[in-house]
């Protein structure tokens, strides 16, 4: 669950304001059909409130009603209020609209809507989040990755918890049986988030997750490439075998009750949203 979706409070325009991560001036691009439904495509132009970094040349957003993406003309520019989310699982941050605004440039407001988006930006910039979701590295280097991340576990897929009707993923019951970093539960053992087809039911991995402090007992991944690993593969790696060499053995009851509706909930926070 992305986390503008957690709230169905209707805002008014300065809440709105308050709370986005990035109030912009783009250019509408076009749209396509994804798992999550219709996202848009922008050309950013102009931020008024949040950072962008120099490549995002273009930024994807989920409009805030599904009949919503019909309402922008193809280069027209809009003022959007958005809420930047992050995730190890997603091709790309996306960002999700917030109220049901997206101001066109011929809009008699367009000019008083800068100014006061402005004044509110300078107001609340310090306090607003930069982003929403799970941290995750985007290194390309191991070495990196086992540096970022919070916890480092040798575990035992025991089954499938959940199949994602979203993403390729699939959410899996696993059983720590090793500890290289971080300090599982030992009274249950935990659910973990895996692209579909990185593991097989039933063998043993290495994998390093993202911090969790949040989430527990729900973990992420700590980057999309360098996370997985079977017991043959890390042995190869000399950076892995030597945090195997490291592990502690570790107890931990392998039941986990699949009626925890907190613990379902932690697994969308998980994944979508911090």
């Amino acid at each position: 669950m992305l986390h503008a979706e957690v709230d169905t409070i209707q805002m008014n325009d300065e809440e709105v304001m308050a709370a986005a991560t990035h109030i912009l001036d783009a250019l509408f691009v076009g749209k396509e059909t994804t798992g999550l439904g219709t996202v848009l495509t922008f050309k950013p132009v102009a931020a008024i409130k949040g950072v962008l970094a120099q490549e995002e040349q273009l930024i994807h957003v989920l409009p805030a009603s599904p009949d919503g993406s019909d309402n922008y003309v193809q280069n027209g520019k809009y003022m959007l209020f958005l809420e930047r989310n992050q995730s190890v699982y997603y091709d790309y941050d996306l960002f999700v609209q917030l109220g049901e605004k997206a101001l066109p440039e011929q809009d008699a407001s367009w000019d008083a809507y800068h100014v006061k988006a402005r004044t509110i930006a300078e107001q609340t910039a310090a306090i607003t989040p930069a982003v929403y979701g799970v941290p995750y590295s985007k290194d390309t280097e191991l070495e990196a990755v086992i540096g970022f991340s919070s916890n480092i576990f040798v575990v035992n897929v025991m089954d499938v918890y959940a199949e994602s009707d979203i993403t390729s993923t699939t959410v899996y019951n696993c059983r720590v049986t090793q500890v290289i970093k971080g300090e599982p539960d030992p009274d249950r053992s935990i659910l973990i988030t895996l692209f579909n087809d990185s593991v097989r039911v039933g063998e043993d991995y290495l994998m390093l997750l993202a911090d969790a402090a949040k989430t527990e007992p729900v973990y992420t991944l700590s980057s999309r490439q360098n996370s997985v690993f079977t017991i043959a593969e890390a042995e190869s790696i000399t950076s892995l075998e030597q945090l195997l060499q490291q592990a502690i053995p570790f107890e931990q009851n392998p039941v986990f009750d699949k009626g925890d509706d907190e613990l379902l909930e932690k697994e969308n926070a998980a994944e979508n949203s911090n």
